[in-house]
């Protein structure tokens, strides 16, 4: 009797440490397929950050180019200013250098008038 009660405690400790061996292998696999879940998150995360970057890097990109281009557009419109400005300084002295030989006919042509005016009340006292 002695001998069948220390088989069922044997069996049942046997019992008992099979079914924490089957429930620790049952943690770790889970544990495991936590693990590889968990992995597979971090890629797909890691991915997804890495296509942003690469998205906002060729945006950046892109923006400097175009920047660059109006940058350029302006230093032309700039240049194209300022030699208009140089034109219209040179036009200005032009005219009024014109202005200035005018003014010298005029008052060339005044002198010649005023003569004449003089030279007819002469003649015209003398008559």
């Amino acid at each position: 009797r002695l001998e069948t009660r220390e088989k069922e405690m044997k069996d049942e400790v046997e019992k008992s440490r099979k079914e924490l061996k089957e429930r620790v292998e049952e943690e770790e696999k889970k544990r495991k397929e936590q693990v590889e879940q968990m992995k597979k998150e971090v890629a797909e995360q890691l991915e997804k950050k890495d296509k942003e970057m690469k998205e906002d890097r060729e945006n950046a990109m892109r923006q400097q180019g175009e920047l660059e281009k109006k940058l350029m557009l302006l230093e032309q419109k700039e240049q194209f200013t300022e030699e208009k400005l140089q034109n219209l300084a040179k036009d200005k002295e032009a005219a009024s250098e014109q202005c200035r030989k005018l003014e010298g006919n005029i008052s060339e042509l005044n002198t010649k008038l005023l003569d004449a005016h003089k030279s007819a009340q002469d003649i015209a006292a003398n008559a």
